[in-house]
């Protein structure tokens, strides 16, 4: 069956709430302080049992009282702090002068005549009191303020005895209830709202019965009203209970289990990295979610009591406190006298293990829920809280048969071996057998919403590196803060902490899976800053000062005596402008390009951790100046007025603003500097404004121009001359016409029309202009145009007709080429300078040879004419309309097209050094029909002479063999050249006859190193030769003497080899012709030098 709503209204000795007493009267005007004993408790106030109470980590909220000389009264919660449920205290009460005794105080404070101020604090006792085993007495007090209900003394008698029934049963006999008292109704005054002291009281005093205690209970009965929001209330512990008009036994077993110091049975709900477990350190609790006579209700006799809370209450006989390697039998939790729990001891908690299965008074619970349950209690605590043991199936709580749970912070694993009609078995192991604790974390770290240093702001979540346990694993961390312990799974390095007030101190401890702890990390300090630095004061700008695209925000410095402040934050209408260090209390900010008008500059003071202070504040005024355009003019034209300007210098505006007259008209981008006043206004002057305008909208002062707009073109000029029909000569005519009208933008120019094509155009003044026209009839008109360009309609036309004199053009001039030029080219361009003719020329004639060459039109004066060799003449020939021609003065122009005749070079043998090679004179010539103006000579790639004429010779030097390279250049630019071989072949002296006494020298400075000396006279040397030249190389020296020599025995030179001393030197060299010849030479042997040396010949072909 599902459990149905009801409420409970239970007094216990540890819960929370905040009672809120009735309104009191005014005090009296003379009042005392005195001090009355009493009896203190708690009242706590069971809802809706049928569903969980909220997920809190207590559903019990409870309101504290006191009771004295039996009235029962509302408690200020500030003073009973500290107090211990059921026990003595002394009440501080003031109360008017003469209210003493307890009775007197009791009734002043139910009067509101007097208030309680303070209770003397008791230690905190453990949470329930002993000496509830044994008999107690019930006595049930019906009372009613309107009419009774249709319960009876014997119907309340039958619940009553339910009740004493069951918790004899629960306990095995060890509490009875066997004196019972149900009285008859008694009518009481109806109460203020729902107020249970009131109902107590005069329950107590209608009846005659004495104040409740934990072992002779009061239950006081009345027919069930809206104002209270409860089924049941009771002291816990304590032997008052309230019962609302609820006659089932589950709701009176319940209070009078609050009567005997039990809490509530809650649920607990886990999860572990998100996902759901049966343990962990995050849990949330469900009130009143068990299926137990503390939990949910189910409108009949309550549930059985759970072995938590029969531990609770001292009746848990012979639990099995859990140990690696049993294997325990549990009967079920209805076997009272039988060991029907296993206790698992955990750090900070106890687990106790039944089993329950779905019958008899536990038949009730839903599906997933009969079998090994189990329930956690915290140390000192009168509430459990059952596990969630199956969380894959959602609803369940049970762990099944053949299920295994590893219990966090123990090294045990319980496994249901299995279940049947005698009980459940279940194994306890120890899986790793680890006897050796995890090593310490390394230090901790941490992380706030900021972290500097040691400190941190806001939320802080502290991180270690993992720990490794090779045995069992790492099953848990303990993370110590400040002495306070959380513990997160093994799979966890990091926990999450509110924000730290204050230095705290962290470490974190490993557990293994066999729940040994291993040493703690080293210890950090966390030092939380969540306070704010003070807030800076701005000193400058002032507030309401303009300021335009920069200003210098100054302020006193704020100050942090936690963190320490680190910079500076300025914003602009709440825009980011600037951030600056913390040392600074000044800096330049730009502003970005908005409207000008009044802005807010904020600055904040910001710490090492993110606090940011109050926010100081001015006012200031943007006034950022935009410059205004430059220039402006108007100009007419056809289609109106044009209006241009020169952008401004400097920053571009994002466009400009047209205002026509003071009125805004258009915009125009920035890259416009022009606009056209055109149709839309009224013909006339205007005013037209421009300025520029910034991207932000702010706008520059406006430059103005005045500009006409003018649509409407002049009147119509008359042509007063030439006369119709009058006749011109020499091709002159002389136009003359009235004047034209334009009242808004005047004449600005005329046009002068010659056969309906412009032939000129004069200022608006001007009233007379001469043109040359051509031979014949012509038509003449004129236009008048006004200042914006509008034309007038033409003149009426006049025919002006004219005879031109028969005049031949004047005469051309060639201008190039220049008379007497010479080319090479086999064309010529030529240029000139126009004929002129009054009515017009036809063409061109270019004449060769006194013969039309090239024709081009009256408009070219230039043409290209083909060449011949030889001399030619050039002439222009200007021919008019009529055939008559003029033609230019001549040019000659001569084309060569032939390059010269180069002749063989000749080198002849000479006498100097042959050092560098051998000496020579180098002759070449050319010849050509219209000059040689170049002639240059190279010897083996090497330039030797140049010559600007047809002949050049030269003395220098060549080597043995050398190929000679003459070129020459005619002066039309025709280039010819020669390439001749030259062998100049040297001979030893010893290849000679030598007669008379010669001395053979060697040396360096002879050539191959050798040479041949005489001093007699009539030595001699003689050598045949063939060829046509030949040349003695020798000596000189200051004592050197003469030498005949003979060519073909004929004396030709008698040499004087004396001189400055040089070697090598040519002495002598002459010529013959082709052939074989013999050259002799014979010492004289001069007086006092006669020593002649002779170094070998040289020979040409």
């Amino acid at each position: 069956m599902h459990p149905s709503p009801r409420n409970f209204v239970v007094v216990t000795a540890a819960a929370f709430g905040v009672f809120l007493a009735p309104s009191t009267a005014v005090a009296a005007p003379v009042s005392h302080t005195t001090t009355v004993s009493g009896t203190f408790s708690r009242v706590v106030v069971d809802d809706d049992l049928s569903t969980p109470g909220g997920e809190q980590a207590t559903g019990t909220v409870t309101r504290p009282v006191v009771t004295i000389d039996d009235t029962m009264l509302p408690l200020p919660a500030t003073a009973a702090t500290g107090l211990r449920p059921d026990s003595a205290i002394e009440v501080t009460v003031s109360a008017p002068a003469g209210v003493d005794t307890p009775a007197e105080v009791a009734a002043a404070i139910g009067d509101g005549e007097a208030r309680i101020l303070d209770a003397d604090p008791a230690a905190v006792a453990a949470a329930l009191p002993a000496g509830r085993a044994g008999a107690h007495t019930l006595t049930v007090l019906p009372v009613y303020w309107t009419a009774p209900d249709s319960q009876t003394t014997g119907t309340l008698r039958e619940t009553a005895d339910r009740t004493a029934a069951y918790w004899s049963e629960q306990t095995a006999g060890g509490i009875t209830v066997p004196t019972i008292d149900v009285r008859g109704w008694a009518k009481i005054a109806a109460p203020s709202s729902c107020d249970y002291t009131a109902i107590s009281n005069a329950a107590h005093a209608v009846h005659g019965v004495a104040a409740s205690n934990s072992r002779n209970h009061v239950l006081i009965y009345f027919p069930k009203t809206s104002a209270c929001g409860w089924v049941g209330l009771a002291y816990v512990p304590g032997g008052e209970i309230w019962i609302n008009g609820y006659m089932y036994g589950d709701a009176w077993e319940h209070e009078f289990g609050h009567n005997l110091g039990l809490g509530h049975a809650n649920s607990l709900n886990c999860t572990e990295n998100t996902a759901t477990v049966a343990l962990s350190s995050s849990c949330t609790v469900s009130s009143y979610a068990d299926y137990d006579v503390m939990g949910f209700a189910r409108y009949g006799d309550g549930y059985s009591l759970n072995t938590a809370l029969s531990d609770v209450l001292g009746t848990l006989d012979n639990p099995v406190t859990a140990g690696a390697g049993s294997l325990v039998k549990l009967p079920a939790v209805t076997s009272i006298t039988a060991p029907r729990a296993v206790k698992v001891p955990l750090p900070t908690s106890t687990l106790y293990l039944e089993y329950r299965p779905s019958t008899g008074r536990d038949a009730g619970q839903p599906a997933g829920w009969g079998g090994v349950q189990v329930r956690q209690l915290l140390p000192g605590d009168n509430q459990s809280r059952i596990l969630n043991m199956n969380p894959a199936a959602g609803t369940g709580r049970a762990l099944a048969a053949g299920s295994s749970w590893a219990v966090p912070d123990t090294p045990l694993t319980l496994t249901v071996e299995r279940i049947d009609a005698s009980g459940a078995e279940v194994r306890i192991d120890d899986p790793y057998h680890d006897t050796t604790p995890p090593p310490a974390p390394a230090a901790p770290v941490f992380a706030g919403t900021g972290t500097f240093g040691p400190y941190a702001s806001g939320p802080v979540t502290v991180a270690w590196p993992e720990v490794i346990d090779p045995e069992s694993g790492i099953a848990g961390y303990r993370v110590l803060v400040n002495g306070q312990r959380t513990t997160v799974p093994g799979t966890q390095t990091s926990l999450k902490l509110a924000p730290v007030n204050g230095a705290s101190t962290i470490s974190v401890t490993a557990v293994n899976r066999s729940g040994m702890a291993g040493a703690a990390s080293p210890t950090i300090t966390v030092r939380g800053d969540n306070t704010p630095p003070t807030a800076p004061a701005i000193t400058a700008p002032q507030s309401g000062q303009k300021v335009e695209g920069t200003a210098t925000v100054r302020w006193k410095a704020a100050t942090d005596t936690e963190s320490g402040v680190a910079r500076y934050e300025i914003l602009l209408d709440g825009t980011p402008l600037s951030t600056v260090d913390a040392t600074a209390t000044a800096a330049d900010v730009t502003f970005p390009l908005i409207t000008n008008g009044q802005r807010t500059l904020t600055l904040t003071a910001i710490d090492q951790v993110g606090n940011r202070s109050t926010q100081a504040t001015t006012k200031v005024t943007l006034s950022r100046a935009v410059t205004a355009p430059t220039g402006l003019k108007a100009a007419g034209d056809p289609d109106g007025s044009v209006i241009s300007w020169t952008a401004p210098i400097g920053a571009q505006p994002a466009g400009y603003d047209i205002l026509v007259d003071g009125a805004a008209r258009t915009t125009v981008p920035a890259t416009a500097t022009n606009w056209r006043l055109a149709n839309g206004l009224a013909d006339g002057a205007h005013v037209v404004g421009v300025r520029a305008r910034d991207a932000a909208g702010n706008v520059s002062a406006t430059a103005t121009v005045k500009a006409v707009l003018d649509t409407t073109g002049p009147s119509q000029p008359k042509v007063s001359a030439p006369r119709a029909g009058a006749v011109v000569t020499r091709n002159k005519a002389v136009i003359t016409w009235s004047a034209a009208a334009d009242i808004q933008s005047g004449i600005a120019a005329y046009v002068i029309e010659v056969d309906h094509v412009q032939a000129a155009r004069v200022t608006g003044s001007t009233r007379t202009v001469t043109l040359t026209v051509p031979d014949g009839h012509h038509h003449i008109g004129v236009i008048a145009i006004n200042g914006n360009g509008l034309r007038s309609t033409v003149t009426d036309a006049v025919a002006t007709t004219f005879t031109a004199a028969a005049t031949a053009p004047a005469a051309a001039k060639i201008t190039s080429p220049s008379s007497g030029k010479l080319t090479n080219a086999d064309s010529v361009s030529v240029t000139w300078t126009p004929a002129v003719d009054g009515g017009g020329l036809a063409r061109y004639e270019v004449l060769l040879d006194g013969q039309p060459a090239v024709t081009v039109d009256a408009t070219t004066t230039t043409a290209t004419v083909p060449l011949g060799s030889g001399l030619h003449t050039l002439a222009v020939r200007a021919v008019d309309p009529s055939g008559l021609v003029s033609t230019s003065a001549t040019v000659k122009i001569t084309a060569d097209l032939e390059g010269p005749t180069v002749a063989a070079p000749t080198v002849r043998l000479r006498t100097g050094s042959t050092a560098g090679g051998v000496p020579v004179t180098l002759t070449a010539s050319a010849t050509d029909t219209n000059r040689v103006c170049a002639i240059s000579a190279a010897a083996n790639g090497t330039p030797v002479a140049t010559a600007k004429a047809g002949r050049l010779s030269v003395s220098t030097v060549l080597p043995a063999g050398a190929t000679l390279v003459v070129t020459a250049t005619d002066c039309a630019g025709n280039v010819s050249t020669r390439t001749d071989p030259v062998q100049l072949t040297p001979v030893a002296e010893t290849a000679g006859q030598f007669t008379g006494a010669w001395t053979s020298l060697s040396g360096t400075d002879y050539t191959d190193g050798t040479a041949s000396s005489a001093s007699t006279a009539g030595a001699a040397l003689s050598m045949t030769f063939t060829g046509t030249q030949v040349a003695w190389i020798g000596s000189r020296d200051t004592a050197s003497g003469a030498a005949i020599v003979y060519l073909d025995d004929r004396k030709v030179a008698t040499v004087d080899t004396r001189g400055a001393a040089a070697h090598r030197q040519v002495l002598w060299a002459g010529a013959t012709t082709p052939g074989t010849h013999t050259v002799k030479i014979v010492v004289v042997g001069t007086a006092g030098r006669p020593t002649v040396l002779v170094d070998g010949l040289t020979v040409a072909p």
